[in-house]
């Protein structure tokens, strides 16, 4: 941990260009830091908006904190580079237009960043949120709203996916089809920058990935476990129109860059994964591993454990992760003793961090939470839900982290569950159910819905 007395001086870039209905937001939560020593470039690109105009308000106020630099540039990463360029700071850091902090956040970062510990990099957790408001999609160099036009519903509440374990598993983001590197929540010191260079303006939609390919390569990402950082989702985007497979395949192009030359160990590491990743995540296997566990099943409910155990067993070569899924976690969950279904249910862990609200469609995960305004009169808050898996799961339901009622459910079909929440009358109360199976519907039709389901919620209702 950093003790000197002195803060180091923080330097964060923000590229701007014709988002000025986000700018001051962005702008705002950089001055509720209250840092004795914060520096911010903001680097605009000719916007056409009153970007500029917020940018000079701010300016005016805290003319020690904000210097504005209007020029034009090729793109999103030569903005950013230009930026860096300017900076005087010890420890770095950038934040898009759209984009916020969380209250002192800086301070965490400046004791959190130690080189006599070996921490160069760090890292909070980064919570999505939403905006309704839509702008048009220029698609141009300075667009620098880089969010994607998918439903952006299933994603508002959750949390960026957060974590870091080594180069290798930087570069392999085939395994988890995510970059888990929140970027809005990264910081570095001023000596990562100068060992590995500024961002590759070559790169497009991937461009803080590319950097932190780079970062992972010398440095560890220290990993705070704090909210640092919202990251505002919203229609206004070039990413727009993409899909999760296209940002993934521009993210796995970007990472051949770095896999080294033919004869080098870390090339051939990432050639054999990369490729017995594909082929078990071929839509082929996938249909071929879906019809063997369909056999599967059906031989076990026919009462054929050989029969069974065959096309289990081909299940497995054809996908290994479905076999677990869909075959080996529901048959163990269905099996096991009481005292083993908290080690289920945390090994049934969705990747996201709490919260995790209802899906647009109703459905949730395996870890749901949810925070309810509680009516003066209300007694009971009553959740109306469906399951619809073939076996059997149990639900653990808490009210503000106490569990109220546990219950095994066997049989798909509606039920309704009542929560006693007189005590929390005319307050807020945060709702969670734990469910200790789920599956994902890619698993049993062809569909691209990865998302890990647990149970349908049809209505809530206070009574």
């Amino acid at each position: 941990m950093n003790t000197s007395d002195k803060w180091p001086r923080i330097s964060i870039v923000v590229p701007s260009f014709n988002q000025g209905h986000f700018l001051a937001d962005t702008l705002q939560s950089l001055v509720d830091q209250k840092y004795p020593d914060l520096e911010v470039i903001i680097q605009d690109g000719c916007s056409s908006d009153n970007s500029l105009q917020v940018a000079h308000t701010f300016q005016d106020k805290y003319p020690d904190t904000f210097k504005i630099f209007v020029q034009k540039d090729r793109n999103q990463a030569h903005a950013l580079n230009l930026g860096f360029g300017r900076v005087s700071g010890e420890i770095f850091g950038f934040l898009n237009s759209d984009d916020k902090l969380y209250p002192d956040v800086l301070r965490q970062v400046a004791r959190e960043i130690d080189p006599a510990l070996n921490r160069w990099i760090v890292m909070g957790r980064c919570l999505f949120t939403g905006d309704s408001i839509s702008g048009e999609d220029c698609g141009e160099p300075g667009n620098y709203g880089d969010r994607s036009r998918r439903d952006l519903r299933q994603y508002i509440g959750f949390e960026h996916p957060c974590e870091f374990k080594s180069h290798f598993d930087t570069l392999a983001i085939w395994k988890t089809g995510v970059n888990r590197i929140p970027q809005p929540s990264v910081f570095w010191h001023r000596s990562v920058w100068d060992k590995c260079g500024g961002l590759d303006e070559a790169t497009g939609h991937a461009l803080d990935y590319e950097l932190f390919c780079r970062f992972s390569r010398y440095f560890v990402f220290h990993k705070v476990d704090q909210l640092w950082s919202i990251y505002r989702l919203h229609n206004d985007a070039k990413t727009a129109k993409l899909t999760e497979q296209e940002v993934l395949d521009i993210a796995i192009e970007t990472t051949r860059q770095h896999w080294g030359p033919w004869w080098s160990i870390l090339r051939w590491r990432c050639e054999s994964s990369f490729r017995l990743h594909r082929y078990l995540s071929s839509p082929v296997n996938l249909k071929r591993g879906r019809d063997q566990a369909r056999l599967a099943e059906s031989a076990l409910r026919a009462g054929d454990p050989g029969s069974a155990a065959v096309h289990a067993i081909r299940t497995a070569i054809c996908s290994p992760g479905l076999f677990w899924r869909r075959l080996c976690r529901p048959f163990l969950i269905s099996r096991v003793p009481r005292a083993l279904e908290k080690v289920l249910l945390r090994a049934n862990k969705d990747e996201h961090v709490s919260p995790f609200p209802r899906f647009a469609d109703g459905w949730i995960g395996p870890n749901y939470a949810e925070a309810f305004e509680v009516p003066e009169t209300a007694a009971q808050i009553v959740f109306r839900i469906n399951y619809s898996f073939p076996n059997r799961t149990v639900c653990r339901f808490l009210l503000d982290g106490s569990e109220t009622r546990r219950m095994e459910v066997a049989e798909q079909g509606a039920f309704e569950v009542g929560l006693g929440v007189e005590t929390c009358a005319g307050k807020k109360v945060l709702v969670q159910i734990l469910s200790s199976s789920s599956f994902r519907p890619s698993d049993y039709r062809e569909t691209d819905d990865d998302r890990s389901l647990a149970l349908l919620v049809q209505e809530v209702k206070f009574v």
